[in-house]
């Protein structure tokens, strides 16, 4: 009885692992003001937003996808690729 509840035990932890919140993603898509050109990286915008975002419940996780000197155009192109492998649950351009 007892190897049988802790088999029961175990594949419900299993179980509730496997539906736990997936993670969810911002996709930042951007120029020089998003890639924090010319300052400290941790002090740029995107990583103040990622700071916040990490302490949620389920945290979220910022993909900075910002080129300096980036144009909308550029943005445009790259923002299909960036969509497929991200899969992001919100994009900030």
């Amino acid at each position: 009885m007892r190897r049988f509840l802790c088999t029961l035990g175990l594949l419900l932890w299993g179980m509730a692992a496997a539906h736990a919140a997936p993670t969810r993603s911002v996709l930042v898509l951007g120029d020089s003001l998003s890639a924090a050109h010319n300052i400290p990286v941790e002090s740029g915008w995107v990583s103040l937003l990622y700071a916040r975002l990490a302490k949620m419940e389920p945290p979220w996780r910022v993909v900075n996808a910002s080129i300096s000197g980036e144009t909308s155009l550029s943005a445009r192109n790259h923002l299909p690729g960036l969509l497929a492998r991200e899969r992001p649950a919100v994009v900030v351009i």
